[in-house]
């Protein structure tokens, strides 16, 4: 699963560097607790990104490549 912050590139420019930073950390913050209890393997962070994998067992398991992208967007 590939997940990127939505207009990123206008919210840097609004918040400037510092304060995106920290937005940026704490998606990623609150997304990692999020991962754990999807049985995630997390690729890689790439700028606002993240890219995460499952093997396909674990991805099909109670849904959790699906269940994922919901539960993280309740966290807005």
């Amino acid at each position: 699963m590939f997940l990127d912050l939505k207009d990123s590139r206008t919210i840097a420019e609004k918040l400037r560097h510092f304060k995106y930073s920290q937005l940026i950390q704490d998606c990623f913050y609150d997304l990692n607790k999020v991962v754990l209890k999807h049985n995630i393997e997390m690729y890689q962070y790439i700028g606002d990104d993240m890219v995460l994998n499952w093997p396909y067992e674990k991805a099909l398991a109670n849904s959790n490549c699906v269940n994922l992208f919901f539960v993280f967007q309740q966290k807005k």
